[in-house]
């Protein structure tokens, strides 16, 4: 009986390390498909995160951003997916994206069709109901007012539809395409909000904003195109990186514009600079759970190859160093 019992007890223990055998093994594999996969796990953990508003879809309402981003709707506006009218709470998701950090960290490049973009701010709006997306009912308008911090004269509305992301090699990979609304929209009125009914306490008054109609969800850029009459090339290599576990960004010095440079043949590719204008190369890293980076500034003059070291750093110091761009 009591060997019986010793023998049960060596079944267990030799059962317990198999398993931790396997465990481990998962763990590693795990670590490695996140190698794989590229530096995904830095932008999932700091892009902009959503915010959330619960609103009646049955009387008119509106909800404001952190940010100031003012959305308001119509009552009896939304509708679900076959046509129904929408009754009773609806959630609204509102994504403000306006710095050049936050553009970096939620992979939002300023480009359209190879055409550089000014942005004074991106955002993604979306209505749900039951877990259903919503959509707007014919005739109904969404009032959108964006605060205009750079204060520009006048702005233009980009549509933004997800592709495939050529800056990595994942096939999986996607990044926003902006594309110009056509010639029916309403381009953005620019408002003195410290003139105008529309804002009220709960708004900031001391910046303009913009304000227009749209009526869909989805991601929405305000933007003037640079239009520049000359442009150049950067060829970049990151030492010891790739486009599985790294990638780099132009972030421009003196507009509101950055670009996700694409890899390919081992160079992380960027195009459509803008001649003598100051940037800076940012490149991040992830490789055996160590965060990496580099941060170049550079005035573009020529088509130019540009070889880069990385340094080991942490979250927090990439974050902070994005802030001061």
């Amino acid at each position: 009986m009591k060997n019986k019992s010793l023998n049960l007890k060596k079944l267990i223990y030799a059962l317990f390390i198999l398993g931790m055998v396997s465990l481990v093994g998962c763990k590693r594999e795990e670590l490695g498909m996140q190698e794989a996969s590229g530096i995904k796990r830095f932008f999932a953990e700091n892009q902009t995160k959503s915010e959330f508003f619960v609103v009646n879809a049955g009387v008119k309402s509106s909800v404001i951003g952190k940010k100031g981003t003012i959305i308001k709707f119509e009552a009896n506006s939304l509708l679900h997916q076959n046509g129904t009218p929408v009754t009773g709470n609806v959630t609204i998701e509102l994504k403000e994206v306006f710095t050049k950090a936050d553009m970096v960290k939620s992979q939002l490049q300023t480009v359209s069709q190879g055409r550089l973009l000014i942005s004074q701010g991106e955002f993604y709006l979306n209505a749900v109901q039951s877990g259903e997306s919503l959509k707007i009912k014919s005739g109904k308008k969404i009032d959108i007012s964006v605060p205009n911090f750079n204060n520009a004269p006048s702005s233009m509305l980009f549509r933004g539809d997800s592709i495939s992301n050529d800056s990595t090699p994942d096939p999986t990979d996607t990044i926003i395409d902006w594309t110009l609304f056509d010639s029916t929209y309403i381009p953005p009125i620019y408002i003195d909000s410290t003139n105008d009914s529309i804002f009220d306490s709960t708004n900031n008054p001391s910046i303009p904003y913009f304000n227009f109609l749209i009526e869909g969800f989805g991601w929405i850029n305000l933007d003037v195109i640079y239009n520049a009459q000359d442009t150049r090339s950067l060829n970049i290599v990151v030492n010891g990186f790739d486009g599985f576990n790294c990638n780099v960004f132009i972030v421009y010095k003196d507009i509101h514009s950055i670009f996700e440079a694409w890899y390919a043949l081992d160079v992380f590719n960027a195009r459509f600079i803008p001649l003598n204008t100051s940037v800076t190369i940012v490149a991040i890293g992830l490789k055996d759970g160590q965060y990496y980076s580099t941060f170049k500034d550079l005035t573009v003059t020529k088509d130019e190859s540009i070889s880069l070291d990385m340094n080991p750093t942490t979250e927090n110091e990439i974050n902070q160093t994005l802030e001061s761009l």
